[in-house]
Formats: structure tokens, sequence, C-alpha cells
């Protein structure tokens, strides 16, 4: 599949994927050690819900839009809607701010951000976005390369985002070897690693590859809007969360039923989350 941003920005699968980011990066941020986080496919960082690429497809309004619509969502969702809200006129919901404003508006002044994007126009929106923040540090470059030399031993948490476009299964190879170096450059950093769900069967391979090769705590997350349809629209996604912070299971709990009922688009759709490897 091929998961051009600017035509799904805000959908079901964002929504999911940005609301647990906005929790985990606020969770680990009530530590004292500060805080790394790594987007390794930062995209353009803010985008036009009246763009055309976005208009054509309409996904945003199943999904952030719905979200929005209600009168009143979990408090666990508050800190994610809020930064929604923020890069919109009140009343109005024409932009959608992607994982580098998330980050951006939830960890501390002694946090640090680095941003990996290999599109030219889209590191270039993304630089000017960031330019005046100093914890910021934006790269055109493939983040799969560059993962590795972020993760230096150092007094810091790294905080993990592995979200790649899906364009072929090799993105789950890909994942694990990134999730390879998370484990073994840095005990004590945070992954998250977000999938389509499309065929169980590659899902359930690159999670059991992942649960053989670590004992480490692991968690996942799922979000159906319908049942999978081959070759269809995306309808289901879910999240591998390696080493998650303390309580994020909580906060799934809190979020997770809610969006689904909100989110559904028909009979089938679901919510879960689940230890695959429990915390000791």
């Amino acid at each position: 599949m091929n998961y051009r941003h600017g035509y799904h920005a805000g959908n079901f699968a964002d929504v999911l994927k940005h609301a647990v980011l906005a929790c985990a990066a606020l969770r680990l941020a009530r530590a004292a050690k500060p805080v790394h986080a790594i987007d390794l496919h930062a995209g353009a960082g803010l985008y036009d819900l009246q763009a055309p690429n976005a208009l054509k497809t309409g996904e945003w309004r199943d999904g952030i839009g719905r979200v929005l619509a209600q009168g009143q969502a979990p408090d666990v969702l508050k800190p994610y809607l809020d930064i929604v809200r923020g890069v919109n006129e009140k009343g109005e919901l024409r932009h959608y701010p992607g994982s580098p404003l998330i980050l951006r508006e939830t960890l501390r002044p002694q946090d640090k951000i680095s941003l990996y994007e290999l599109r030219p126009e889209d590191e270039q929106a993304l630089a000017a976005l960031c330019k005046a923040d100093k914890r910021v540090r934006a790269r055109r470059a493939d983040g799969w390369k560059s993962l590795g030399a972020e993760l230096k031993p150092a007094d810091v948490r790294p905080l993990v985002l592995i979200d790649p476009p899906f364009e072929s299964d090799a993105d789950f190879d890909r994942s694990l070897d990134a999730l390879a170096a998370v484990r073994t450059r840095s005990p004590a950093a945070t992954a998250i690693v977000w999938h389509p769900i499309k065929d169980e069967k590659p899902v359930a391979a690159f999670r059991d590859k992942v649960k053989r090769s670590t004992t480490d705590a692991l968690l996942v997350a799922e979000l159906a809007v319908a049942p999978p349809v081959k070759g269809e629209r995306l309808t289901a996604c879910g999240l591998l969360i390696l080493r998650p912070p303390r309580g994020l299971n909580d906060d799934l709990f809190a979020m997770l039923p809610w969006l689904k009922d909100k989110l559904a688009l028909a009979d089938g759709a679901n919510a879960s989350w689940r230890w695959l490897i429990a915390p000791r």
C-alpha cells in the first residue's frame, strides 16, 4: 500500500497513533531524565485538510472530524485534542498536526526531538515549521539508517516512533531491524511501531518475531473501524510498543473503547489492547 500522508492526514489511524504518542510522551516527560524523541518518518509536520490531496480522500472526516464533533471525550484524549485545536481557528477544522507537532507540544524544554524525512518538499516544510524551536532538529535523511547514531549511550530516555509508509511488507523487516537497534543500543528506550492491518499473516509474523527477540515489556493495540477487506481502503491498524511507559496500558483502556464506538463505520468494528510480554 502507498501511505503518502497528505492524503490520509487526520484519519482514524492518525487518531490512534497520535493519541497514544501524546500519552506516551507525557508519561515519559514526568520523569526527571530528559527525553530524546526520534521520529524516523516525520512527514511535513502540519497538513491542510482543504488541500487537493486531503479533499480527494476526505478520510479526516471519519477520523479527527468525528472525534471533534463529539460533545465530550475521555480526559485521556484531552492533550492530543488540545494540540489539534491549537493549530486551528476556533470553530473550524482546517489543519491537522503530524507527529512532530505532537512531540513538540507534549515534551519539555529540557527534552530534544530529532526528525527525519526523505521527501525534499516535506522536509522543507518541516524545517520551516520547527525552525524557531531549539529542541528540534529536522534532517533530510534516511531515518532507518540514522537511528543507530541517535541511540548513543547518554543520560536520556529515547522515545522512537517508527511510522513507515508500508508500501510493501519489507517495512515489517525494516521495523524489526530498527527495534533490534533500539534494544541493543538503548536499554531504556521506548519504541512505538505503527502498522496497517490489511492481512493478518504478516502482522502476526512480525509480532511473533519481535516477541521471540526480547524479554522486555511488549504491548499491542489495535483499532478497526470495519472488518479489513483485502485490497480496499484501510480499515484497521495497530501499534506495537516496546517498553511502554508505566501506565500507558491504562490510557489505552480509557481511550480505545470510546474511539471504537465513535469511529466505527460498519458492524465488526473493534478495539483491543494486550500484553505480548507483561512487565516484570
